[in-house]
């Protein structure tokens, strides 16, 4: 059971390094996903400029309806990669938290394991002095004195008037 304790504590270590590295992954990931959310928003910021830009032109009579309708499309698919970050970033945020979670539930979980294998311990420790009680029994002589002869051998059958030995 000593043996499996350290295999136990070894397996934690080993699941806290990799919840520690995954946690720092995702951090990472979520920074540079912070990042693109920036640098999108400023692309759609500037297309919805453009778009602006565009409208004025046209009712000036500049330039077509379809030429602002390129620019309101490309606006609308700049709103729409955002969301998709924005939608990523939250997973991760989601992704992080669980692994947190797992990371701060791993001492609660080595606890739980050092507990079942030290009550195992104690069961087999237990279980193992009653095995020995039962290997031996002690018979009290009705007298002191010596034993002459012993009469009964281990295994051996014997009924409640048979002696077992002689004492003189």
């Amino acid at each position: 059971l000593d043996v499996e304790s350290r295999r136990a504590q070894e397996l934690f270590a080993q699941q806290r390094a990799a919840l520690e590295e995954r946690l720092a992954t995702l951090a990472r990931e979520l920074d540079s996903m912070r990042q693109e959310i920036g640098v999108q928003k400023k692309r759609l910021a500037l297309a919805q400029q453009w778009q602006g830009r565009l409208r004025e032109l046209k009712g000036r009579g500049y330039i077509s309806e379809q030429q602002v309708r390129v620019a309101a499309e490309t606006a609308i698919d700049h709103a729409a990669k955002l969301r998709t970050l924005e939608r990523g970033a939250l997973a991760l945020g989601r992704e992080r938290l669980v692994v947190q979670g797992e990371l701060e539930q791993l001492p609660l979980k080595k606890a739980t394991q050092e507990a079942l294998i030290a009550r195992t311990l104690a069961v087999t420790s237990r279980e193992l002095g009653e095995a020995e009680a039962r290997r031996s029994l002690l018979i009290p002589a009705p007298q002191s004195g010596t034993v002459t002869a012993v009469h009964a051998h281990a295994g051996a059958a014997v009924g409640p008037a048979a002696p077992l030995l002689s004492i003189v």
